[in-house]
């Protein structure tokens, strides 16, 4: 087993994806910590993970080989301030994304999103106005993670369309996490 040190902002879930590539894992990574998922991992905190158990080694590799970290976690009623939890005195802090200066002197940062979408039954292909010019990064339906084969997503119109899986039934909700690129 592994030791993965956590940053400020991260959930579970995050820590799940940075660790094992997949949210497959999730129980395990709480389980083998001694953990609950009401709370939160703190800063530096020190959690195992079984680099045995990557669910698809290809995420795994993409996310570590390119330095993606994810810290996705927000406040109550998703404002823009996290708490760092595991201290006597938590301490509430702003996120402040670092600008990315691409080549040509444009400062810009990727700002982490979430929606969800209540299935009306028996869609395959959903527009979501909210999502025109963003930038998918996953989409779970109920609590299985949809892989990057089982959805088309085109940014100009904010359609998903749904490949080789059930179509929705009545109520049923996808969790949706994408990104915005924000110009200064």
């Amino acid at each position: 087993m592994l030791t993965y040190n956590c940053i400020s902002g991260q959930s579970f879930s995050d820590v799940c994806l940075n660790t094992y590539g997949s949210l497959d894992s999730y129980v395990k990574l709480l389980e083998d910590n001694n953990c609950t998922p009401d709370t939160a991992p703190y800063s530096n905190e020190a959690l195992l993970w079984d680099e045995n158990l990557v669910a698809d080694q290809s995420v795994y590799t993409k996310i570590s080989s390119g330095g993606i970290t994810y810290a996705t976690s927000f406040g109550i009623n998703n404002n823009n301030y996290f708490q760092i939890l595991g201290t006597e005195n938590p301490s509430v802090l702003p996120v402040n994304p670092q600008p990315v200066n691409p080549p040509g002197g444009t400062s810009m940062y990727i700002k982490p999103m979430s929606l969800d979408y209540t299935a009306q039954g028996g869609e395959t292909v959903i527009t979501i106005v909210d999502l025109q010019g963003m930038n998918v990064q996953q989409i779970e339906r109920e609590i299985k993670p949809l892989k990057k084969s089982e959805f088309i997503f085109d940014s100009v119109t904010g359609t998903i369309t749904l490949i080789g899986v059930d179509p929705l039934n009545a109520g049923e909700i996808l969790f949706i996490l994408y990104t915005q690129t924000v110009t200064l």
